[in-house]
């Protein structure tokens, strides 16, 4: 094949030869043999596409096809991008073995391994790897000091991303981060802990008294019980009763992330400040009181420490965006659920949570290079993905990246049923009728999958 590429022969041309010899050497090395249908699913990735192929329908050994094919032109390197470490070393190991009886060297990426390894696992023909390893591999590249310290291709030829939709989309604009190891004021961040605390602690206990009064209200004017649309009317009070207390201390806006104290609030944490003996240059120098511009204005800014302080009381609870292990503060991946041991909220956040758990503060850091999956992965000369849910993202995935979702068929005529969504407005309500639908699966004797959104969610389904 490669003789006749340097003849001048199309690539597209030698697809169908070279789609059949991937298939039989399969049969014959690994005693699996392509179904039609992941021939088409092969064609459609080769075709730099999103293949939208259902769960079991064998993903895995469909992108040994444009795996081979793209890997033939000379210099060419084609990675195979996975969810984790493990599927990468699995995968490599099984689906490496229809590239060597081809004549192709294949590989993995780990996180574990020293830059000779790495070298190597990124020199061959063909590379599995995690979204994240690779990300951090090019930022790497970028800040190298030297050229023998480079790893990835001086070009991205061909990538095929297993979970398209995840990477792709749900992690798109998720940052990848290099840093550097920044002094830290321990004493400031335990010390403005102390101060906003109780401010947090006092507004909480203002919020919830005022929603047992909200609740209590409609449960004593409907004794009898309340329809689904007055649970609605009665969820919605409250949300509104949350926002009107919590407005007496300060705004959060969700969407931005942001937590701003009102000016009352500002009052009391300088008050606070200066009640646990911290001096405000400016202010001792002019010989006046301290007021709220010297939270800001001051060297130790005091002002930004207790904003990110309440952030961290007020947009990041354990369960849903970290856990704590072992004496430290771990992120939880809220796209996946994982964990991100090596990973630090930037900006003094990851300190203020250390402080609101009172576990030790680890020296903060300053990002030096920074990258997203939406740009990273633009930068591939030919970009192919394949997941069992692509079709619902079709836009996105045209709109980001140009790439078409193609529906590939089942092997054999789907017999599962696919239950449409089922949308609530109370989350009361969608508990009671999944422990319901768990109730009648348990009886019938069927196995049941709960899939949910954070930790604390998983571990309310478990109690």
């Amino acid at each position: 094949f490669r003789a006749r590429l340097a003849q001048g022969t199309p690539l597209d041309a030698l697809l169908p030869e070279a789609f059949a010899v991937v298939r039989e050497v399969a049969r014959r090395v690994l005693g699996m043999r392509h179904f039609d249908s992941q021939m088409v699913g092969g064609m459609v990735l080769h075709e730099g596409q999103v293949a939208e192929m259902m769960t079991g329908e064998g993903k895995t050994l469909v992108a040994t096809l444009p795996a081979y094919l793209n890997a033939l032109p000379p210099a060419s390197h084609v990675h195979v991008v996975t969810v984790n470490d493990y599927l990468a070393a699995r995968d490599a190991e099984q689906m490496g073995k229809v590239y060597t009886f081809l004549g192709l060297s294949c590989a993995a990426v780990s996180s574990n391994m020293d830059l000779p390894r790495y070298k190597a696992a990124y020199g061959a023909d063909i590379t599995y790897v995690t979204a994240t390893e690779l990300g951090f591999a090019y930022l790497r590249d970028n800040t190298a000091a030297s050229p023998t310290d480079l790893v990835l291709p001086e070009v991205l030829g061909y990538a095929i991303i297993d979970e398209a939709d995840s990477i792709l989309i749900d992690e798109s604009r998720n940052p990848l981060i290099i840093s550097l190891p920044l002094t830290m004021n321990e004493r400031g961040v335990r010390l403005v802990d102390k101060v906003v605390r109780p401010l947090w602690q006092e507004a909480r206990e203002a919020v919830d008294k005022d929603i047992e009064i909200v609740r209590n209200w409609y449960r004593g004017r409907y004794k009898d019980g309340m329809d689904e649309g007055m649970r609605q009317v009665m969820e919605r009070d409250v949300a509104q009763t949350v926002e009107a207390v919590r407005g007496q201390y300060w705004k959060v806006d969700m969407r931005q992330r942001t937590v701003t104290p009102t000016p009352a609030v500002l009052q009391r944490l300088l008050d606070g400040l200066v009640a646990e003996g911290v001096v405000f240059a400016a202010a001792q120098r002019e010989g006046r009181p301290p007021s709220v511009t010297d939270l800001f204005e001051d060297a130790g800014n005091w002002g930004r420490l207790a904003i990110t302080a309440l952030q961290a009381y007020e947009l990041h609870n354990p369960g849903q965006h970290y856990i704590v292990r072992d004496g430290r503060v771990i992120l939880i991946d809220e796209n996946t659920g994982r964990l991100r041991d090596i990973t630090r909220w930037q900006h003094g956040l990851h300190s203020a949570v250390e402080a609101k758990e009172g576990v030790a503060i680890r020296e903060d850091s300053l990002a030096t290079a920074t990258i997203t999956f939406q740009v990273f992965f633009r930068a591939y000369a030919k970009l192919a993905g394949m997941t069992g849910t692509a079709l619902p993202s079709a836009a996105e995935f045209y709109e980001l990246y140009h790439l078409k979702v193609v529906g590939v068929p089942t092997n054999r005529p789907l017999v599962r049923y696919d239950a449409p969504s089922r949308l609530y407005w109370d989350p009361d309500t969608r508990w009671r009728d999944l422990c319901e639908l768990v109730q009648r699966c348990w009886a019938e004797g069927r196995p049941v999958l709960i899939g949910t959104t954070n930790v604390g969610e998983s571990e309310r389904v478990a109690q």
